[in-house]
């Protein structure tokens, strides 16, 4: 039976913990936002921003990877000014194997996100020999962070079987 391999993906913690955040020019906090705890993304102008599960024990075969993201509108006094085009969260799943020393694969996955909160979903294969998977979320730098507004993450999920 498949379970969720990624500890706080729900960020009911009220914080990162099992998390390594990269805020480089951007910043991330998790926030109370509609009633649950959520990270809560701002990209900066000249830096990606990573959020990094670490490495999890899980095995090759079917998984699944989901997450709910959502971006309020955006509300400015100057009705001229519009929302860039929507950003990309980039998630990539690294497979790990004891007997080498870098990821036996990798596995690109992007979102273009969109308003309102949405369900990111991604079905994939591990391939056989890997034995612990990474996951790392990453939002680009753009030219007008503010016109980007906030992004709130939720119900990061990477369902598999357990590997023996």
């Amino acid at each position: 039976m498949k379970r969720n391999l990624i500890s706080n993906g729900n960020f009911e913690t009220r914080n990162f913990e099992s998390w390594t955040v990269t805020e480089s020019g951007g910043r991330a906090k998790v926030v109370i936002h509609k009633n649950s705890y959520r990270a809560e993304i701002r990209v900066g102008k000249h830096e990606k921003l990573r959020l990094d599960t670490g490495r999890f024990r899980a095995g090759p075969g079917e998984f699944d990877l989901s997450l709910q993201a959502s971006m309020p509108e955006l509300k400015t006094e100057d009705t001229a000014v519009e929302r860039q085009d929507p950003p990309i969260m980039f998630c990539t799943l690294f497979g790990w194997s004891s007997a080498e020393p870098l990821p036996v694969v990798i596995m690109p996955i992007f979102f273009w996100l969109s308003q309102p909160r949405k369900l990111y979903e991604h079905h994939g294969v591990m391939p056989p020999g890997v034995e612990n998977v990474q996951l790392i979320i990453a939002f680009e730098s753009v030219l007008e962070p503010a016109l980007t507004g906030p992004i709130y993450l939720d119900n990061v999920k990477f369902k598999a079987d357990l590997a023996g």
